[in-house]
């Protein structure tokens, strides 16, 4: 209507009136137009807002749904009874075993050293390679700070683990990411993986993500180690007490209470065998260790072999001038590996006893499995030591001199005066209890023919073989019976056996006869053949006293040299037979 108006007055009023007409148009169309791109305007703005809005819905149900798988994890972790069922549970949670996946733990022992402690998709070889193993982390830098977990550089963490990893792992090293995680200051373990939490977002915040409940992790990890450590120095505290009561105790002599201390000391190492040898004036190791503990193999070869093992580990710190070999050794299997040592020994705990710069003697610990020793296990060991260089500077000499005194230095077997007092209170034991007590006499063949045709060297070294082989065998008997065995004279060996009869102890002289005849000697590179004559004879059986004991044995071995040499003869009471 307003435009028709406007066109009736224009006609009337002319020319002008068109003019104002067309001026008044032109501003009603830019105004109209100013308003409808304000509309606009508007309009683009308001969906913006909306798309902003819908996508902070959309973010916040992310972060929402983020939220609570990250407090399902943390619910779960904080409802396992022990600290390793935490790990365990943050572990699988990260890692469900996804096909070449792998996610590891360390946990802190000592200021920048860790041990593998748990671990999910590992091959078992570089399990093998990394239990036992300690590792530094220090040499990895940190790359983004954390309040309780940081993460690591990805090319330093790839350099230290890559010579661990199989082939397979190693291809992984491309997702690989490093936790370094603490409680203020204070390290308390790395968590290394290629796989992040939670799958399906972005890897940053698959990090952060991780790194969140890491450090959660890294809180229960702290508190768990304090309360651990406490409860580690009271069980230290109370170990050292009880190796102090042996030292305490009533012992027939020194030697017998080092024994003691050394067998609990094994023992609370959860060791095998445990041996000390003690330094000689020429800085050389004696041919035996003073003490000897532990498991017994039953193979000779065997039982050589680990002995051998025992002196290698043991020269490591023996007769070393230098201050860097005065400290414990813990070797593990790739250091075993270096020493040639493949088998019997999976892990190795080495330490001299060090007094005034000097080395009393060395202490060798060992055990089948590949175990890293414990802090508190360390520490009980420097202990240990300690005073043990204080004990043996006190009763070592006459520790010595009792050992002297009663071994055969050649055989390592018991000595004659030492044999005779035994045969005298166990014919005394064995009368008053009615138990049988049988002896056997084992001579060398030929004796007198090796030392003019091979040299007394050889002569010295078929003694040696002699009196190992009946140490090992002797020492298979229970610890009630086992049987008393000396060099009596010459080539002649005695063995006493209290508990058993004529019988038992003819079959453990053939056995022994048996062994020794297809065993190799080895002299000087010469192989010296070796046989001997064995004579049995029992109390009541054969003879009713001592002297009729002795007699009847000595009767049966002349009778097995009479017989051929290198056979068995066991005595009767008038006289003397071939034993069936």
């Amino acid at each position: 209507m307003f435009a028709d108006w406007m066109l009736i007055w224009a006609a009337m009023a002319g020319p002008t009136g068109f003019l104002i007409m067309a001026v008044v148009t032109g501003l009603v169309w830019t105004q109209k137009r100013s308003v409808e791109r304000q509309l606009l305007k508007e309009q683009g703005e308001f969906e913006s807002s909306q798309n902003i809005i819908i996508g902070d819905i959309h973010q916040l149900q992310k972060d929402n749904a983020l939220g609570r798988i990250e407090n399902r994890l943390l619910h779960d972790m904080l409802q396992q009874s022990n600290l390793q069922g935490m790990i365990d549970t943050v572990l699988r949670a990260i890692q469900p075993l996804q096909q070449g996946a792998f996610i590891a733990f360390f946990r802190v022992e000592q200021k920048e050293r860790f041990l593998l402690a748990a671990q999910r998709g590992l091959s078992t070889i570089t399990k093998n390679n990394l239990t036992g193993k300690s590792i530094s982390f220090l040499q990895v830098k940190v790359k983004e700070h954390h309040a309780n977990c940081s993460l690591l550089v990805q090319s330093d963490l790839q350099r230290l683990l890559a010579p661990y990893l199989t082939q397979e792992e190693y291809g992984r090293l491309g997702q690989l990411q490093g936790f370094f995680m603490h409680a203020g200051s204070r390290p308390v373990g790395v968590v290394v993986t290629t796989r992040l939490f939670p799958t399906g977002y972005e890897q940053d915040v698959q990090i952060e993500s991780t790194r969140e409940v890491l450090g959660s992790l890294a809180v229960a990890c702290s508190y768990a180690y304090e309360y651990e450590s406490h409860q580690n120095e009271l069980h230290l505290s109370s170990e050292i007490l009880s190796l102090r009561a042996i030292m305490d105790e009533d012992h027939a002599t020194p030697l017998k209470m080092l024994e003691a201390f050394c067998s609990r000391l094994m023992t609370i190492l959860n060791s095998q065998r445990i041996v000390l040898f003690l330094a000689q004036p020429d800085m050389q190791l004696p041919e035996r260790p003073i003490i000897d503990l532990g498991i017994k193999v039953h193979s000779l070869g065997v039982q050589k072999r680990w002995q051998e093992y025992e002196r290698r580990l043991v020269q490591l710190v023996h007769g070393q001038p230098d201050a860097e070999y005065f400290g414990t050794r813990v070797l593990l299997q790739n250091d075993l590996a270096e020493l040639q040592i493949e088998s019997l020994i999976g892990s190795a705990l080495v330490t001299p006893i060090v007094r005034e710069r000097g080395v009393l003697g060395v202490l060798c610990v060992t055990r089948p499995e590949s175990l890293a020793f414990s802090k508190q296990q360390l520490e009980l060991v420097q202990w240990a030591t300690e005073f043990l260089a204080d004990t043996i500077v006190k009763t070592v000499n006459h520790a010595v001199v009792v050992r002297d005194a009663r071994y055969d230095a050649l055989t390592g077997l018991y000595n004659r005066r030492t044999f005779e007092k035994s045969l005298t209170s166990e014919i005394e034991r064995a009368t008053a209890s009615q138990q049988e007590l049988s002896m056997c006499l084992v001579d060398a063949d030929h004796f007198k023919k090796i030392n003019d045709h091979f040299g007394h060297q050889a002569g010295d070294d078929v003694l040696r073989f002699l009196g190992r082989l009946i140490r090992t065998e002797v020492d298979k008997f229970p610890a009630e019976q086992k049987p008393i065995a000396c060099r009596y004279g010459g080539e002649e060996l005695a063995i006493l056996f209290p508990g058993q009869g004529s019988g038992v102890v003819h079959g453990f002289a053939d056995q022994l006869r048996q062994q020794i005849e297809v065993a190799t000697i080895v002299s000087e590179g010469i192989t010296v053949p070796v046989t001997v004559s064995i004579g049995v004879g029992a109390l009541t059986e054969h003879a009713s006293d001592r002297v009729g004991l002795l007699k009847a044995t000595d009767e049966a071995l002349y009778v097995a040299k009479k017989s051929g040499r290198n056979c068995v003869r066991r005595a009767v009471r008038a006289e003397v037979v071939v034993a069936s």
